[in-house]
């Protein structure tokens, strides 16, 4: 077995008949001293407390680095002009969930797989053609989106020809960094994946500084996005340095192929990810653009972000759990795969609920900081917030099916929720506004959750419950 494999955990009083943790009123307790106790151990537990706790650390950097872009930017180009800002970025998110076509979510598999199994060919073949593929991809979309919209610039809405045509430069080097970042994911380089993600939104803060503070120029929705393509920029090159120097074994071997595998579990998990963008706030707030005006998508998005802190919380678990999972099962080793499982679902709940109750309290105060006119969206936090606590549950569940191999399971079950959203969205904004859109995000994703862990209990024999 490769040194990169997790060594299984070692027995602990109730583990020890392999029976998996029991439920007492002490387990919770117990579960955060044991993560603890691990820290510096091979074990599972430590495996996943030095991961998360990286991930986590690194990703609540980052977010207090883009609360203090968005502050910035909400102040320097008022309501308006920031929601111009997040409405054409919203639609160049939905075309990156084209041209990065799933390669980071089949990068933390077969990257995991290959390397722990010193299968180094496969692996550079696999980098070479997830970046190639991708790279091109997102060069042609970006492209012809740009041509699209100078050719329709007439028809466009006053203020929003060049910023979009500043994202659709944008697309290719987003698209690029995703894919790395999964790359660096799949050997268990968490801390160095976070580390890209970071940077971005310092560098991005820092030119803001630069051109506001320092030198007290006027800024406008374009140049803030031209100030956030250099800031991607740089993040891109930190990304694929990292990947080169994690990739020593691979460049040396001949590359070898399985496209056909590759391109199948991405295009079974295509579906899958546009669905869950439409279950996520990049949907809303083009839907809450298009349909309120720019303005209100602005609020939505600060809304939203609010949130980031919980949402960090159980991506940073399942960063880290996710290269486990899919050693784990591909190794046969169910016992162990049903403990790491019920060990990530009790973590998230004991630090996401938590966080998205504080969330509430402080929320009013909080918008303020953005401007006056941010508070009204104080109900799409507190909607939101619902569906939010809902994924500490169901969020790992789509992770799992992933990882096991049953993708297209949870394609299906996300693509029927995120149809259900958009018809709510598309009825319930325009009589109710924001608060209208966030219902339907909170409704479609809390019985998206449901089903996927009833899935993942039926299809793998794993069951999400924490007790």
């Amino acid at each position: 077995m490769s040194d990169d494999t997790p060594n299984p955990p070692s027995p602990t009083p109730h583990q020890g008949d392999g029976s998996g943790p029991r439920a007492g009123p002490s387990s919770l307790r117990m579960l955060l001293g044991r993560l603890l106790g691990a820290y510096k151990s091979d074990s599972m537990a430590g495996s996943l407390a030095r991961g998360a706790s990286w991930s986590f650390g690194l990703q609540t950097a980052a977010l207090l680095l883009a609360a203090a872009v968005q502050v910035t930017l909400a102040r320097a180009l008022g309501d308006v002009g920031y929601g111009r800002y997040t409405y054409v970025l919203g639609w160049m998110q939905v075309a990156a969930v084209l041209t990065v076509f799933e390669f980071d979510a089949t990068a933390v598999r077969f990257v995991s797989l290959y390397s722990s199994t010193g299968k180094w060919g496969l692996l550079r073949g696999f980098q070479q053609t997830a970046f190639r593929f991708t790279g091109w991809l997102s060069l042609a979309v970006g492209a012809g989106a740009a041509v699209g919209i100078w050719i329709l610039s007439d028809r466009i809405a006053v203020g929003l020809t060049v910023p979009s045509l500043i994202t659709c430069a944008m697309l290719p080097v987003v698209t690029l960094t995703i894919v790395l970042s999964g790359a660096l994911q799949g050997r268990k380089l968490i801390a160095e994946s976070e580390m890209a993600g970071t940077l971005r939104p310092l560098i991005f803060l820092l030119s803001l500084f630069l051109v506001v503070v320092v030198l007290d120029q006027p800024l406008d929705t374009a140049g803030a996005l031209g100030l956030g393509w250099v800031a991607a920029a740089v993040t891109l090159a930190l990304a694929a340095w990292l990947v080169r120097g994690a990739s020593r074994r691979a460049r040396a071997a001949r590359a070898r192929y399985r496209r056909g595998e590759w391109f199948g579990m991405s295009a079974g998990l295509l579906p899958g990810a546009f669905a869950q963008l439409t279950l996520g706030a990049t949907t809303d707030v083009v839907i809450v653009g298009s349909l309120l005006g720019p303005a209100y998508a602005g609020v939505y998005s600060i809304a939203s972000l609010l949130l980031k802190p919980a949402g960090i919380i159980l991506e940073s678990v399942a960063r880290i759990s996710c290269p486990l999972i899919a050693d784990y099962y591909g190794l046969g080793r169910n016992e162990e795969l049903q403990k790491l499982m019920t060990l990530v679902v009790r973590v998230s709940i004991l630090l996401a609920v938590p966080t998205v109750l504080g969330v509430y309290a402080v929320g009013p105060a909080a918008l303020a900081w953005f401007g006056p006119t941010f508070s009204q969206g104080y109900p799409v936090l507190l909607l939101l917030g619902v569906g939010t606590m809902t994924a500490t549950i169901g969020g790992m569940a789509g992770y799992t099916l992933a990882m096991t191999g049953n993708h297209h399971t949870s394609s299906v079950i996300i693509g029927l929720s995120a149809a259900l959203n958009l018809v709510l969205a598309l009825v319930l904004a325009p009589r109710f506004g924001m608060a209208g859109a966030a219902a339907a995000t909170m409704i479609a994703t809390v019985i998206r959750n449901a089903t996927l862990a009833v899935a993942v209990k039926r299809r793998t024999g794993i069951s999400l419950m924490p007790l």
